[in-house]
């Protein structure tokens, strides 16, 4: 049986990632909820944010630094290189 720590460990890694795909492209929840989309630019850091709550030895100032450079990597690489249409900010650039 896993250790009540490692079951938070991974339930915050989980909802970092459905964090991201729900937020991304904008969803609409049971119950008439609906998330509107933030784009690339402010779903990567949120997936960094939210998982980096699964370690204890967390430094804040690295996840937001790894958290920026990533999301600027994942835009370069999937919306630049590889033309891939991911909406990097609706909200900023209306689409």
């Amino acid at each position: 049986m896993p250790r009540p720590a490692t079951l938070w460990r991974g339930f915050f890694v989980l909802l970092g990632a459905c964090l991201f795909a729900l937020t991304i492209r904008g969803s609409e929840l049971p119950g008439g909820l609906t998330l509107p989309p933030i784009g690339l630019i402010a779903a990567g850091p949120l997936v960094a944010i939210v998982s980096a709550f699964a370690s204890p030895e967390t430094k804040w100032s690295e996840v937001l630094i790894f958290g920026f450079g990533m999301t600027v990597f994942c835009a370069g690489l999937f919306k630049y290189a590889l033309g891939l249409p991911i909406p990097l900010a609706p909200w900023l650039l209306g689409y």
